[in-house]
């Protein structure tokens, strides 16, 4: 299958194969599937700005179809949302910019690399934590987070705009951020808060995929291969995640950030070590 945007030839039943993962590891955590796509798009030789603005359609089709399934199971908490999609907006272009900024200096390789493992560092560590906290004190005995959400909107408003921005830069929708917090500090059940942080990203991932568009970073054919596979899988993921205790999930949640921070790694060691003996 060829590339017209990324301009080389990938096999399709890989891409397929991605989609469809990425769709079940989506549909299990709650999640747009950027963390798992980007990543392994430019592992298979994809140019890293066509990698991120590629995975960014594809981020969009996997939360609005999660979306629509949470609202069915009234999993989102709508004013925690509205607050989430405001800041994520204004976090989405500022994001873009930057991007586009790093982009035209030439160094959005090493820029992406260096900020893809440090978040997923971080967030491997709060979800490995976060899986321990739901083991020694399950979420429904801890204190109701509704008013902790009423009592921080200003601060919610920053994390989102600032979450976003990073999530803009290395493309990932930013949830995979967002739950560690929403349950960690405030206390809210993991299955509402991967229900309402897919919400916004569906909004705030439409908005990093039109800027994508515009700057010439997105391969159509790449994406509706990810986005039609994604979506199947999204559907597979999500049913095996409702018969799976949540402390599970959190672990295979950061099992799963913390194998691709240490392929990432692994991939910078190894590309770097090839440069040096061909010098």
């Amino acid at each position: 299958m060829y590339l017209p945007v990324a301009e080389m030839a990938i096999n399709f039943e890989y891409l397929a194969i991605l989609g469809i993962t990425s769709g079940i590891l989506s549909g299990l955590f709650g999640l747009g599937g950027g963390i798992i796509t980007t990543p392994i798009l430019i592992f298979f030789g994809i140019p890293t700005p066509i990698a991120i603005g590629s995975s960014m359609l594809q981020i969009v089709g996997s939360s609005i179809a999660g979306t629509i399934a949470n609202l069915e199971e009234k999993t989102i908490d709508i004013d925690l949302s509205k607050t989430l999609c405001l800041g994520g907006s204004i976090g989405a272009i500022l994001g873009g910019t930057i991007f586009n900024q790093i982009k035209q200096q030439g160094n959005i390789d090493s820029a992406v690399s260096i900020l893809y493992i440090l978040t997923t560092m971080i967030v491997g560590i709060l979800m490995y934590a976060d899986a321990a906290m739901e083991i020694s004190n399950p979420r429904q005995t801890r204190h109701k987070y509704q008013n902790k959400v009423k009592n921080n909107q200003i601060k919610l408003f920053a994390i989102a705009l600032s979450i976003t921005t990073l999530s803009a830069m290395i493309g990932i929708g930013g949830g995979i951020i967002l739950i560690p917090i929403l349950t960690m500090w405030i206390g809210m059940p993991f299955r509402n808060a991967s229900a309402t942080t897919l919400s916004q990203v569906s909004v705030t991932g439409a908005i990093n995929a039109t800027i994508q568009s515009y700057m010439g970073n997105v391969d159509i054919y790449l994406a509706i291969v990810l986005i039609m596979a994604a979506i199947v899988g999204f559907k597979i993921g999500s049913k095996i995640s409702k018969m799976m205790p949540v402390y599970l999930v959190k672990i295979g949640l950061a099992t799963t950030i913390t194998a691709l921070c240490c392929g990432f790694v692994a991939k910078i060691i190894t590309t770097e070590s090839i440069a040096f003996i061909v010098e």
